[in-house]
């Protein structure tokens, strides 16, 4: 029996048997949502094995396996967080608790086959079960992330494999299940694309150590910062070792800002100079890091269309930086962008300004978008650097100018 109907996305004409695929198996997954499960894919061997993850593109596979097809299934990843919901083990037990959970000594190693074999410790609270590792590619709103399951025991110990890596940008999140039902996203690793398991082992355990020293950066713990990155600096990967000594140098404080008249040299970088106003639309303006009210976690580093830079300003917009020069420069240089992290609505145009002359302007850039300024200043004695949102609002526009030069 066909049926036509129209919604939202077209028009169409379906057997009865098709329409209730789409509509019971939708309404399946909205309702995984409702009980709190996030997008995921079937892995390779899963697909093999039992069809298409409901949670990911599987509510338009349900009952497949009726007609011939692959049919929607629960992945264990799914099925790890619902085992302890209020809904399925009838209680209510510490439900409102707030939950916590620290990681320790984790460790990535690569498999034989390709994989990689991840290991640790968890405290929490109240108590974990489980821990879910998700790699996600980026884009794709989760619906392509794959999901490895592994028990955590009485100890707190935990051991699983990811045994399907694939070579393109992502990012690997490790959440803890808690025995209320509540979870916990603990870390939170960019990675990829690497030619083989173990460099991806490497980048990943680099990249932790960095992000670890960050988070104890941020909470105040500079001593506990410094030693990380210490003892993480001679295995770290040749891309995070400069982040990694960057934080080493911030924990321990960095030197203060000098007039320029008092600087020597024909290449100075204005993140050492004192500047004669620093206006910003939010938060405070930073040098050689982000700004990170509480609450609110930027990333320490800055980084901007992806490249590290260990010297920089960070002014959300509208801003405006000025500096009084001497007339004896020549040229101006930066690398501008946005903030890594930044939401895709942000914006941010960047204008050099000299004695009340505008010299040079870029933008609008959005997220992940960066592009050197350039600006002739022979003669100038008052620079401007001045950022601003494109259009009204200034939501996001975490503009950075990177790398900022003057030059004989």
């Amino acid at each position: 029996r066909r049926i036509a109907y129209r919604e939202h996305l077209g028009r169409f004409n379906r057997t009865l048997g098709m329409l209730c695929r789409l509509y019971i198996g939708g309404t399946a997954h909205e309702l995984g949502h409702a009980l709190g499960l996030p997008h995921n894919e079937a892995t390779p061997s899963e697909g093999f094995r039992w069809g298409v993850a409901l949670m990911g593109s599987g509510n338009f596979a349900w009952r497949g396996e009726q007609v011939g097809k692959p049919g929607a299934f629960l992945t264990t990843a799914s099925v790890a967080r619902l085992l302890s919901h209020p809904l399925m083990t009838q209680s209510n037990r510490q439900r409102f608790a707030p939950t916590l959970a620290e990681m320790d000594q984790v460790h990535f190693a690569a498999r034989a086959d390709g994989g990689i074999h991840l290991s640790g410790s968890v405290l929490a609270d109240p108590p974990a079960y489980a821990l879910i590792a998700d790699t996600d590619p980026e884009g794709g709103a989760n619906y392509d992330s794959h999901t490895w399951t592994a028990a955590v025991n009485e100890q707190g110990h935990f051991s699983l494999d990811i045994t399907t890596l694939r070579s393109v940008p992502q990012e690997l999140r490790l959440t803890v299940c808690h025995l209320n039902g509540g979870s916990s996203t603990v870390i939170r690793l960019p990675f990829g694309p690497r030619a083989d398991a173990d460099a991806m082992a490497a980048d990943l355990t680099s990249t932790l150590s960095w992000r670890q020293a960050e988070a104890d950066y941020l909470a105040g713990k500079k001593d506990r910062a410094a030693a990380r990155c210490q003892q993480a600096l001679p295995q770290a990967t040749a891309s995070i070792a400069p982040r990694l000594q960057h934080m080493l140098k911030l924990a321990r404080g960095q030197a203060a800002t000098q007039p320029l008249s008092v600087l020597e040299g024909d290449e100075i970088h204005l993140a050492d100079v004192t500047p004669e106003l620093a206006d910003v639309g939010w938060g405070a303006p930073r040098r050689n890091e982000c700004y990170n009210p509480p609450g609110i976690n930027q990333g320490v580093c800055l980084i901007v269309g992806g490249a590290f830079y260990s010297s920089g300003l960070y002014a959300h917009s509208p801003s405006k930086l000025r500096y009084s020069l001497d007339g004896t420069w020549h040229r101006f240089e930066a690398t501008v962008g946005l903030q890594q992290g930044a939401h895709q609505v942000g914006t941010g145009v960047f204008i050099v300004r000299g004695d009340g002359k505008e010299l040079a302007r870029v933008g609008p850039l959005r997220m992940d978008e960066s592009a050197k300024i350039q600006a002739d200043i022979t003669g100038v004695r008052q620079l401007e650097l001045v950022t601003e949102p494109d259009g009204e609002s200034n939501a996001s526009s975490w503009t950075v100018w990177a790398a900022p030069r003057l030059m004989r």
